[in-house]
């Protein structure tokens, strides 16, 4: 998926303009004095290094259904006990971290997880661990269940490996009994025998063979890393009883290659006199229309033995070749897979190509012999696009739980073990962001909760909830305004509950399973607040009206969600000047920038506002994550309706009278990166504009990503056509800063040269910068200082100035060059 890159920015909160949707949490506030001195570049990214988001506790983790372990950065770890507070050691850290570094794991990696127990995988009980240290395999085991804090035994760490390949993606099995990882795209599982201090391993078993990187066993390719499996290379799932993995196969012989390079690379001729200096690398990347990856499933022992490969189709059913668009386009998708509770089941979401449906199918696996025939659950059709719900979750019962969003909304829906509907769980206009947890205590009788996440109180936050299978009882449990990211304890007694809002530094609250505090566990106090001006803050709604579609249609009038940050002193009702506008967005489907949270202190942006110049960040409707079919709406036609959006933006702008509306300016990364040079070369509106990491044309762009959002080339040429910014090359207005990273394996500098060849050609003035060796994020300080460099130019220096210093173009070249001015 391109990635939503957002700067980092603060807001502290203001009325919002005169009937523009002011929110009633608006109010002045008292510390965002205007006489304070302005943020300078060297506070955020330079020596100065003012702390705007202050300290928060991170690795809380559960481990058991009334403690929890705290992690250490001096000393050892803690285990809480959550009721009373109690704390004590989980284990001695110098002990392990000398038992770790003896059996060879690299000394810095030894110490931070002795500290941090973080970075590796663990068995069900915290009793194991396996990590990774420079390209190898260790096993911890800590004397006991969760991490041994009941046991006087000393953790014992075991080297697994000791080969120049590297072992990556490793996992231990539900039990700690084996080690599952991959090495030059084969899967392999290492036995541990013993316990304690008796721990030993056993023989490597190569559980498939004759993998490479255009035939894949447990690792992922790029686009099914990239676009389905959430930027995971892993490609295996252990079955619940241990006893069997489920192994993924990626064959990509037919998919195309694109080659990135690495051109700074120093050129050796002493010793390679036919060096070229390049670093090349080669990825199989299925553009939109292109081959896509031919992929099956199937089920092995973890002791080895054959792979049974799934067959997905039945009586009735397609099977994967028959769901994509041609022949040998590698046919249909295996979006997600997973097992059922008791290991003897695995399920597998398989789509077309297109992803305009999705089928959830079952297989009986045996203990021996073939696996079953594959049955059909349920299947989504809903909507522009299905996309994949994540796992299954399971309730005691054998019912299990779907995310959907067949009406509109994500929200869950409970279904017998056959596939018939049992209930739907939640409904409403608004969403189910995340499927926490389905807790059931001990006690007798005990009904299950269902704990999840959702915007049900406010499109602009997030809140956990908890509801009964059968969708009574939902309750908020968290009442704060904000972001709330909660981790429930098994058995749903407790639950940690990390939330920030926009005027709310990151706290960290330890809650009862019904919401009660028990106690505050953190409230961060950034130091850098009190140093500077801040800005104000006003939550907008921009009214946009209805519009002709290039297809003939109309898209309806809506709105627009967004945030404001203003010069401090800046009276919006009755100002004493007109300010610039920044406007910043990323716009992807379903892809929301606008939230109530800190978001790290928000300093990009109040740097931006306390040095004069007034930060809009907004979404298009597509984007706003307010329902589903309100991104289905741009289906086909991908930045159409955005542009529409960011024009009604700049027009709203200009209407406010404490606007320059000379001076607006409008950013994004990624899709944000599209979205900004697109409504560059099709309005008039912005005086300038930064695209980073730019899509310039989706023909460019992977199938997966790509076709979900817009069908194939083939079957949708115009909309294609309307993606391709070459073409409007000539139409280009305002001034343009186009960043892109040298070595981006996601969107490939090949549409930056693209564009930047039709803009030459057209004789357009435009600005760039390359950096290298970066990928698709960057995020140096250069790359920041090049940014406020051109914003200040752009909207606080005198605008006719020219900006290689001399005096505007004479006024033949006028006409074809300079039109930059909205």
């Amino acid at each position: 998926m391109i990635s939503l890159r957002l700067a980092p920015v603060f807001a502290l909160l203001l009325l919002a303009p005169a009937g523009q949707g002011q929110d009633e949490r608006g109010a002045e506030d008292p510390k965002a004095a205007a006489d304070l001195r302005p943020m300078r570049f060297e506070d955020v990214y330079g020596s100065a290094n003012l702390d705007l988001t202050g300290s928060t506790p991170r690795g809380l983790e559960w481990l058991g259904p009334d403690r929890y372990l705290v992690p250490a950065d001096q000393g050892s770890p803690q285990v809480v006990e959550a009721a009373t507070g109690e704390a004590r050691l989980a284990y001695d850290a110098a002990a392990l971290s000398a038992a770790l570094t003896d059996a060879g794991v690299k000394g810095d990696v030894a110490e931070k997880f002795s500290r941090r127990p973080v970075g590796a995988t663990f068995d069900e009980e915290r009793r194991r661990a396996l990590l990774e240290s420079e390209g190898d395999l260790f096993a911890v085991d800590f004397g006991g269940p969760a991490f041994g804090v009941d046991s006087d035994a000393a953790p014992l760490a075991v080297r697994l490996t000791d080969t120049p390949q590297t072992e990556e993606l490793s996992e231990l099995s539900p039990d700690g009994r084996t080690a599952a990882f991959v090495r030059e795209f084969n899967l392999y599982t290492i036995p541990l025998i013993g316990v304690g201090e008796a721990m030993t391993a056993g023989p490597e078993a190569a559980l498939t063979v004759g993998g490479g990187d255009l035939i894949r066993y447990g690792k992922a390719d790029w686009v099914y890393f990239e676009e389905l499996y959430n930027r995971s290379w892993k490609g295996y799932r252990w079955s619940p009883d241990s006893q069997r993995i489920a192994v993924m196969e990626y064959d990509d012989r037919a998919v195309g290659t694109f080659v990135v390079l690495d051109q700074t690379a120093a050129t050796d001729i002493e010793t390679r006199p036919d060096d070229s200096g390049q670093l090349v690398e080669r990825t199989r990347y299925p553009k939109a229309g292109a081959t896509n990856p031919t992929v099956r499933l199937g089920v092995v022992d973890a002791t080895g033995g054959p792979i049974r490969w799934v067959d997905w189709s039945a009586d009735g059913l397609p099977g994967l070749s028959s769901l994509g668009r041609t022949s040998g386009d590698g046919g249909g998708l295996i979006a997600h897979y997973g097992w059922f509770p008791e290991g003897d089941r695995l399920y597998g979401y398989v789509q077309d190509r297109v992803q305009s449906m999705l089928s959830v199918r079952a297989v009986d696996v045996p203990a021996e012999g073939p696996l079953g025939e594959a049955t059909e659950l349920l299947k989504e059709t809903a909507g522009a696009w299905v996309e994949s719900p994540g796992d299954l979750e399971f309730l005691p019962d054998g019912s299990f739980l779907l995310a959907s969003t067949r009406d509109g909304w994500r929200h869950l829906y409970r279904y017998s073990p056959d596939g018939t509907l049992r209930n739907v769980v939640t409904s409403g206009p608004w969403e189910v962001r995340d499927l926490n947890q389905v807790a059931v205590s001990d006690a007798p009788a005990a009904e299950a909760w269902i704990y999840l996440t959702g915007t049900k109180d406010d499109p602009l936050g997030e809140f956990l909830y908890r509801v009964r299978p059968d969708g009574s009882g939902l309750t908020r449990l968290t009442p704060e305004d904000g972001v709330h990211r909660a981790s429930v304890a098994p058995g749903g007694g407790f639950f940690i509950d990390a939330y920030s809002a926009h005027d709310t530094p990151p706290r960290t609250l330890l809650r009862r399973g019904d919401g009660e505090l028990v106690r505050t566990l953190d409230e961060a106090d950034p130091e850098g607040l009190t140093k500077t001006a801040r800005g104000t803050f006003a939550w907008v709604q921009i009214p946009v009206a209805a519009a002709p579609r290039a297809d003939g249609g109309m898209d309806p009038a809506g709105t627009l969600y967004g945030y404001l940050l203003t010069p401090p002193g800046l009276n919006l009702a009755n100002p004493d000047r007109r300010v610039p506008v920044w406007v910043m967005t990323y716009g992807g489907p379903h892809a929301s920038s606008v939230k109530d949270e800190w978001a790290k202190g928000r300093g990009w942006e109040r740097l931006l506002a306390t040095n004069g110049i007034a930060v809009l960040k907004i979404d298009p409707r597509a984007a706003s994550a307010r329902g589903w079919a309100a991104a289905w709406a741009v289906h086909g036609r991908l930045g159409e309706q955005e542009t529409t959006d960011m024009a009604a933006v700049a027009d709203w702008l200009k209407a406010q009278p404490w606007c320059d509306g000379d001076r607006l300016g409008l950013s994004g990364h990624s899709y944000g990166g599209y979205m900004t040079a697109r409504v560059l070369t099709h309005t008039n509106k912005y005086a300038a504009g930064i695209a980073g990491g730019s899509v310039t044309d989706f023909r460019n762009y992977d199938t997966i990503y790509t076709e979900r959002l817009m069908d194939t080339p083939a079957a949708n040429p115009g909309g294609y056509d309307q993606t391709n910014l070459s073409s409007k090359a000539s139409d280009l207005h305002g001034r343009l800063l186009l960043i892109h990273g040298g070595m981006d394996d996601n969107v490939h500098p090949q549409n930056a040269w693209q564009f930047v060849d039709a803009l030459q050609r057209r004789g357009k003035d435009f600005d760039l910068m390359i950096y290298p060796r970066d990928r698709h994020s960057i995020s140096s300080t250069h790359y920041r200082r090049l940014m406020w460099d051109f914003i200040r130019e752009t909207m606080l220096e005198d605008s006719s100035r020219s900006r290689h210093g001399g005096a505007s173009p004479p006024a033949s070249a006028q006409d074809e060059t300079d039109e930059k001015s909205p």
